[in-house]
């Protein structure tokens, strides 16, 4: 069965992870791939805030047997570039999207090295459909990736 996520409505339901203290870390774009080879990115500005976090094709598994990929390409699942995260002190950072009329959404959480030119961390992906393959924040299928690790590094 072919599922397929509804996106357009995700960009008004993230929850920025706030923190009180920035780190400095210069602008720029940062790109890798997690450890199932699924690309991943976020651009920083020069205030030293993460934007336009975005991953492309995971994996998700469903409880019904089923599986597919998040979108590609121009589809791909990404913040919207005047959605900011502030980093903390530690220069971690903390993206939690959820769609509450899908039933789709994502956790990221990320750490950018002493230098600013490299950032690991962990990206979850989830969603709910009903039994006619609908996306459904009360449906009965369960469909997540395993949690990812990325590594990103400065372009």
């Amino acid at each position: 069965m072919k599922r397929v996520l509804v996106i357009a409505v995700l960009t008004a339901a993230l929850v920025v992870g706030v923190t009180v203290a920035e780190a400095a870390i210069k602008k720029g774009t940062f790109t890798g791939k997690s450890n199932a080879a699924d690309p991943i990115g976020l651009k920083v500005n020069k205030a030293g805030k993460v934007y336009a976090f975005f991953y492309d094709g995971v994996r998700l598994s469903c409880t019904d047997g089923d599986a597919f990929d998040s979108p590609t390409g121009k589809d791909r699942i990404q913040t919207p570039n005047d959605v900011l995260f502030k980093l903390n002190s530690k220069r971690k950072f903390t993206i939690t999207a959820q769609n509450k009329q899908t039933g789709f959404g994502w956790e990221a959480g990320g750490k950018f090295n002493a230098k600013g030119k490299k950032v690991t961390g962990t990206l979850t992906v989830h969603a709910k459909f009903n039994d006619q393959n609908q996306q459904d924040p009360n449906g009965s299928v369960n469909c997540t990736s395993k949690s990812l690790t990325y590594t990103l590094n400065r372009k």
